[in-house]
């Protein structure tokens, strides 16, 4: 009896070790696991960042061409290299505009043409530097784009790499992909509307407009994921409290808060629906999530109920209103779905981001004199 009662408390012992043991072999595969991940992630981030200083020169030119002359002030770029640039885009501007002058003749021979043609050649190459930098930006974006929007590089290391120099020109990068006004237009109008245009106003203005994405033949699905992707890079700075939430001005919203706004989300979901649905129900929701947190920095944003209490006890006219987080962020995440719900119907119509704002528009927004 004895005998049986220890050869039962062995077997209890013996399964109690066995499970002890499977539970540390778990815990270690699972620890082995977490520190292969953190290498991965750590070789991830120092190939990322490798390749984005190999390319320090021609990111310094994209700066140029995106954000204008002012990159000389803002970013460091060398002001001669900014002069330079100014004055490739003014042989540019005055070797097309010439074609308005030929509209105007009564007749103009082939020599004239022949002359218009060479012209406009050696302007375009001499941006051909530009051009060559300006893609092998575009090319990089693309492919850190393509593989953050599939999964295979996160957020946080594309950001560690090279986010903050990405966010710094956040609002211009757009101009690196932008196609000229009506450059698929087979009539004639438009283009010369366009270059009327370049006529008036400053040369600053024009490098804006020439359309970098003719030279470049950048593809819509190209220039949506990478503006996806940069959009991305801003949620993960607003959520790490990088981004916002100061004010320039009465007038202007937080920075980020722009990326809640039914275009983007829309973009945002037609990005991520190439490449599951899944996946773009969780860009659209990290978009709509930051930028509405960046908006709740503003304590003037509230939902129209909340106004109507204020005004009912009189006390709106007279005593601002507290920041409207207790508030908002409730009704924020409750309205998460509807927003993703409408970014997917939006998206069916959104307008493509490679297009620059007609003449007509342009000149509506100038001041007036």
């Amino acid at each position: 009896m004895r005998r049986e009662l220890k050869l039962e408390d062995m077997g209890d012992w013996a399964g109690a070790a066995v499970a002890l043991v499977g539970a540390v072999f778990v815990w270690t595969q699972v620890v082995v696991q977490r520190g292969q991940h953190r290498l991965q992630e750590a070789e991830t981030h120092r190939q990322q960042a490798t390749a984005w200083a190999a390319l320090s020169e021609h990111w310094e030119v994209a700066q140029l061409v995106a954000v204008g002359p002012s990159a000389a002030r803002w970013f460091g770029v060398p002001e001669e290299k900014s002069s330079d640039y100014l004055a490739a885009i003014e042989e540019f501007r005055a070797a097309r505009v010439e074609f308005l002058e030929f509209i105007e003749l009564d007749s103009v021979n082939d020599y004239d043409w022949d002359k218009y043609d060479k012209g406009v050649i050696s302007a375009t190459s001499r941006l051909s530097s530009y051009h060559r930098s300006v893609q092998r930006i575009v090319t990089h974006l693309a492919q850190v784009s393509s593989l953050t929007l599939r999964g295979r590089l996160s957020i946080e290391v594309a950001y560690d790499a090279f986010g903050i120099e990405l966010l710094r020109v956040r609002k211009h990068l757009p101009n690196l992909v932008r196609e000229g006004y009506a450059v698929r237009s087979s009539c004639p109008g438009p283009l010369n509307t366009e270059l009327a245009l370049w006529r008036e106003i400053p040369i600053e203005e024009v490098a804006k407009r020439i359309g970098w994405g003719n030279f470049l033949e950048v593809a819509r699905v190209t220039a949506e994921r990478i503006t996806v992707f940069i959009d991305l890079l801003t949620a993960y700075a607003v959520e790490l409290g990088e981004i916002g939430p100061e004010m320039q001005n009465h007038e202007s919203l937080p920075p980020g808060s722009e990326l809640a706004s039914l275009d983007r989300l829309a973009i945002a979901w037609s990005a991520g629906r190439r490449v599951s649905l899944g996946r773009a129900v969780r860009f659209v929701a990290a978009l709509d999530r930051a930028g509405k947190k960046a908006r709740r920095a503003d304590s003037r944003i509230y939902p129209d109920w909340v106004f109507t209490i204020f005004l009912r006890f009189g006390r709106y006219a007279s005593w601002a209103p507290p920041r409207n987080g207790f508030i908002r962020a409730p009704w924020d995440m409750l309205m998460r779905p509807v927003s993703i719900i409408r970014a997917a119907w939006r998206s069916r119509r959104v307008a493509d981001v490679r297009h620059l704002v007609s003449p007509y528009e342009y000149r509506a927004k100038l001041p007036a004199e």
